[in-house]
């Protein structure tokens, strides 16, 4: 600090403010140096913080159209929106080509009959046929005759009414039909006794007892009868014969035995 007296007063100084004794500042007139050459600019400080951001401008004027970019690429097709209401019918165009025939459909439901044709004339009379029901036999025993039945069987003798076509014949004892025309024929028979026996009946085809047509009674009878339809070959001899038991059976008078065979086909 530099001190000095200045009208009695003295004056010292900082370099910056002078003071009197008293201590009051007094001013202190400098005079101005030339000035001098700028110096070298300093190296830029660190950048502040930014600063808040200003209010919004007002909205400028909207700039030119710019080119119309390149299509973009196609979206997902949408829902399928709701049917509209149909449109008015539009006029009928010209008949199409006729198209090839169809399948035959299912036949109909026949219809009702109609109404009955006059009578036509009658036809000439064709060549007679021949009937197979006419070779047919019949043979019985009428006589009230007493048969000697043992248990293996006995063939009952059919001497009585016997009617004997050309395609069937019977032995000389009365006892046997011989069938010399094949086919298919219907033979019935009956017995009748004048006193109940445990008799059995039956046929007996070709000299075997044929089992369709027996009757075996656990108890005593006195009338048999039993049929059967049966294919023959030519040849075959039929006979009526009582068996199961050793004992004496009598023949009612008349209708004591019967046996028919009728020819079917």
């Amino acid at each position: 600090m530099n001190c000095f007296n200045n009208n009695d007063r003295c004056c010292c100084n900082n370099g910056i403010n002078a003071f009197n004794t008293q201590g009051i500042q007094i001013q202190r007139i400098i005079p101005t140096g030339i000035t001098g050459p700028t110096g070298a600019t300093g190296a830029t400080g660190p950048r502040g913080n930014t600063g808040c951001t200003g209010a919004t401008g007002p909205r400028g004027a909207t700039g030119a159209t710019g080119y119309t970019g390149a299509t973009g690429v196609t979206g997902p097709t949408g829902a399928t929106g709701i049917t509209g209401p149909t449109g008015a019918r539009g006029y009928t165009g010209a008949t199409g080509a006729t198209g090839p025939t169809g399948p035959m459909g299912a036949t109909g439901a026949t219809g009702a009959t109609g109404v009955t044709g006059p009578t036509g004339a009658t036809g000439a009379t064709g060549i007679a046929g021949t009937s197979v029901t006419d070779n047919s036999a019949s043979a019985s025993n009428a006589t009230n005759a007493t048969i000697p039945v043992v248990l293996a069987g006995t063939k009952i003798p059919l001497p009585s009414s016997q009617t004997i076509p050309a395609g069937i014949s019977m032995n000389a004892d009365n006892t046997a039909f011989t069938i010399n025309v094949a086919g298919k024929y219907f033979i019935t028979y009956e017995v009748h006794l004048t006193t109940p026996l445990a008799v059995g009946t039956r046929l007996v085809l070709n000299g075997s007892a044929y089992t369709p047509s027996t009757i075996q009674p656990l108890n005593p009878m006195t009338s048999f009868n039993s049929s059967i339809i049966v294919t023959v070959d030519a040849g075959v001899s039929v006979s009526l014969e009582l068996f199961g038991l050793n004992t004496s059976a009598i023949l009612h008078t008349g209708a004591g035995a019967n046996l028919s065979i009728i020819q079917l086909a």
